[in-house]
């Protein structure tokens, strides 16, 4: 709304429309009944119960309005304002919905009424004439209804002062106790009843309009729920005064009978009817036509005429709408549901001023506080009389409060208005964190935190996938983008930001992005991974691409490359797992569906691995996987390797094929007496060397066989023994099977498979999708020989993972 259209104040603006809805029908011909079943003690404790639950809703209302510069649209704006477009869309569209058939309903009630006066009028004709004409009233101006609310007021007042006039007061007559006719109790009466207290958004629902909304809606709202409670209570203690109740409960229109004036009551009646029908004319095309501004429905309902903006197009569709429904007369049918959604308002608005008051977001300042206890109560209030209302009505409308929701979400409402959303998920994510820290690291509750570090990440969307795949079901991932100092253009690093959240929510992938501005490339890779996160919750699993980690390797003194796998043995220091992803262009697959796990009994990596097979699996963004583990071993090996395999897949509860290969029998043999001359060579070596040293008077050093060095230089990177606590107590796991693995495996087995062991993954793996290799980090100064001999390997399987754990994991827990 055009700010210099705004005319209203807190009387005419926000209490008559209010006051007029809420002394609407239901007090006329419905009160009487009320208190004939219920009596006065159990009435009166409904009338407390009703008009809390609309008073902390008024709270509610009046808080979050002095927190916004309000503007068209009523509740709908303070919904989307708060929790965002899909669900101000989902509970606005609903509300537009309510406060437009409504008003069918209050017109209908209207020619019902003149029909016991004049029986030989059309019915259908009344109510259409009677809608044209209040339409024409609201196309004329809103200025205009608000005159014609003041009149409906005064006779709403003297037909109240004809009902006290009437008859004279007995105590005598006075019923306190309840005597509810056959099918009715407490609650069911006062579903009857509560929609009486329910026209609080009458006066919300013109806040476009209002001189001063922050001043207006909270004075106006509250001063409406007090004086119609007053005089409800005034009402329900006469009504128990003067009449019996047989009488109250068996006329309709006892109010009728009790005034002294009964044309008075009527037209009263009357104005009750019309007042709240020209309220929701009002307030509906408002509503439609804040919807259509924030574009949640065709643009063309926000036109308006004038400066004050009047919803010219929004009134007459509202009106076309109203008039199909009394044509087609279904109203009793839609009746309940409308009801529903109005509750459903309410109770959004409950929980927006509890979930803000309870977050204490900075900014939220309201200038009428209200404590978020009150709110709460106010929207538990409001779910609990939906129900009691009608069970059926409530779980439709909130299906159809769901299922708008989910189209605005599928149509990608984008809109950032500063809502609370981000401050629940902040002060979420706070607790969580701090109570996070408060725990100890165990092998069960470890979940992947992923961060994936890379030189231009818009151009390796594989590698992003794969992450996420990893992440998809139970872990977090993070992706840096590294950018040099001096090298980067400012511009083009925001839009390349743009398109990369884009393509990520174009493939359904949730994920953290970072640029990372970097003197070094592989400085600011330490310094991304230690830095990143807050407390417990930081990375514990690195990915980089292969080619990137291997960068310089072709110089002759391949600086970068060293420097890289001196990185990963600090991360392996930090215990932070490191995985290598290598794309193979020519080898290209449409998707991952096979998947090979090459397991080394003599890594630690093997478990890790498959742990990460079943993470690619199970996240089903690649569809069904299957999962091969395979290993080599000696032909007298085979079969005592696949069976502990199997036991080791049982226990891990893990569901994955097993193929144990063996080198050709033939190289076998012939590597098998080479090993040995090796051997026997080394010991005449090592035999002359030790009689020199005995003979110089040199002490001799102790001598490790191959595995115990690498057992000592993996000793040296490893591990907090914090990292991954088990209970004392816990049985050995998998960890004996794993022993058994390996202690298989003598130093001419590894001798022998050593020499075969590329081509045989080779041979045995080009079929697969995706290859997973452990690897061991490389000894000092013999980086480029490892780096040259694995992208052999590499350039022969497809797209592979190597992978370096720097601990190990049982899967039997």
């Amino acid at each position: 709304m055009k700010g210099s259209g705004r005319r209203f104040g807190t009387f005419g603006g926000v209490f008559v429309p209010n006051i007029l809805t809420i002394l609407g029908v239901i007090m006329y011909l419905r009160m009487g009944w009320v208190i004939g079943n219920a009596g006065l003690r159990q009435t009166l404790i409904i009338l407390v119960i009703a008009n809390l639950i609309t008073l902390f809703t008024a709270f509610s209302i009046s808080a979050i309005a002095t927190n916004m510069r309000m503007k068209g649209g009523g509740a709908y704006y303070l919904i989307s304002r708060s929790l965002g477009a899909e669900v101000g869309g989902s509970i606005g569209i609903p509300l537009y919905l309510a406060q437009a058939l409504v008003i069918s309903l209050y017109i209908v009630g209207f020619a019902e009424s003149l029909q016991l006066l004049f029986p030989d009028l059309e019915g259908l004709l009344i109510t259409l004439t009677t809608l044209s004409v209040l339409t024409v009233i609201a196309l004329i101006s809103s200025r205009l209804v608000i005159r014609i609310q003041y009149i409906i007021l005064s006779v709403i007042i003297l037909s109240l002062v004809s009902f006290f006039l009437g008859e004279p007061a007995s105590a005598a007559n006075i019923h306190l106790d309840s005597a509810y006719v056959e099918g009715y109790d407490f609650w069911s009466v006062f579903a009857v009843f509560f929609p009486a207290v329910t026209g609080i958004l009458s006066g919300v629902s013109l806040s476009g309009d209002l001189k001063n909304p922050a001043r207006s809606i909270p004075a106006g709202t509250i001063l409406s729920v007090v004086a119609g409670a007053l005089v409800y209570f005034l009402v329900a203690i006469w009504f128990s005064l003067v009449a019996s109740p047989g009488e109250l409960t068996g006329d309709s229109l006892i109010m009728v009978a009790i005034a002294r004036w009964a044309p008075l009551v009527y037209a009263g009646i009357w104005g009750a009817t019309l007042s709240s029908a020209l309220a929701n004319i009002l307030a509906a095309p408002r509503t439609l036509q804040a919807l259509a501004a924030d574009r949640i429905v065709f643009r063309f309902l926000r036109k308006g005429r004038g400066r004050t903006n009047e919803p010219v197009v929004a009134t007459i569709v509202t009106f076309v709408l109203v008039a199909g429904v009394l044509l087609v007369g279904e109203l009793n049918t839609i009746a309940p549901v409308l009801t529903i959604f109005f509750l459903i308002t309410y109770g959004s608005v409950n929980i927006i001023a509890f979930l803000e008051g309870l977050i204490n977001r900075p900014g939220y300042r309201p200038t009428f506080r209200v404590h978020w206890f009150v709110s709460l109560i106010g929207a538990a209030g409001c779910v609990w009389v939906m129900f009691l209302i009608n069970p059926v009505a409530c779980v439709i409308g909130f299906v159809f409060v769901f299922g708008i929701y989910l189209v605005l979400k599928r149509i990608q409402i984008q809109k950032n208005w500063g809502d609370f959303r981000k401050g629940i998920w902040s002060s979420l994510t706070r607790y969580s964190l701090v109570n996070l820290e408060r725990l100890t690291d165990h092998a069960v509750t470890w979940r992947p935190s992923l961060m994936l570090i890379g030189r231009d990440l818009i151009a390796k969307q594989k590698l992003v996938e794969v992450a996420f795949g990893l992440t998809q079901k139970s872990g977090f991932l993070t992706c840096v983008n590294l950018q040099k100092s001096g090298e980067f253009d400012t511009e083009k690093l925001n839009e390349d930001s743009v398109e990369f959240k884009k393509m990520l929510y174009e493939k359904g992938i949730s994920a953290f992005y970072k640029n990372a501005i970097v003197e070094n490339y592989l400085t600011g890779q330490l310094i991304a991974a230690q830095v990143h996160g807050v407390g417990e919750f930081r990375p514990n699993t690195i990915l980089m691409d292969w080619s990137e980690s291997i960068r310089g390797t072709h110089q002759r003194t391949s600086t970068e490359s060293t420097s890289q796998f001196k990185l990963i043995r600090f991360y392996s220091e930090l215990n932070i797992s490191m995985m290598l992803y290598h794309v193979n262009a020519d080898i290209q697959r449409s998707g991952y569906r096979k998947v090979d796990v090459w397991w080394d009994p003599e890594q630690k990596n093997g478990s890790f691995m498959l742990l990460l097979a079943h993470l690619l699996a199970s996240g089903r963004y690649w569809g069904e996987l299957k999962l091969t583990i395979k290993t080599v071993v000696l032909r007298d090996k085979l079969e005592e390797t696949r069976e502990l395999l199997e036991k080791l897949v049982n226990k891990s509860r893990i569901r994955a094929d097993i193929e144990v290969l063996c080198p050709d029998t033939s190289e076998e043999q012939s590597l098998g007496l080479q090993f040995e001359r090796h051997r026997r060579m080394h010991e005449r070596q090592e035999k002359w060397l030790s009689s020199l040293r005995n003979a110089l008077g040199i002490r001799e050093n102790k001598k490790y066989t191959y595995r115990e060095e690498r057992s000592q230089e993996e000793e040296k990177l490893h591990i907090d023994p914090r990292i991954l606590e088990r209970d004392e107590l816990e049985g050995s796991g998998d960890d004996d099977i794993k022993e058994k693995l390996s202690g298989q495996i003598s130093e001419r087995d590894t001798f022998i498979i050593r020499r075969n062991i590329r081509e045989i993954i080779a041979a045995n793996s080009k079929q697969a999708d995706l290859v997973m290799l452990g690897f061991v980090i490389p000894a000092r100064g013999k980086e480029k020989k490892y780096i040259e001999k694995t992208q052999a390997l590499l350039a022969r399987l497809p797209d592979t993972l190597l992978v370096n754990c720097p601990f190990d994991f049982d899967l039997s827990d």
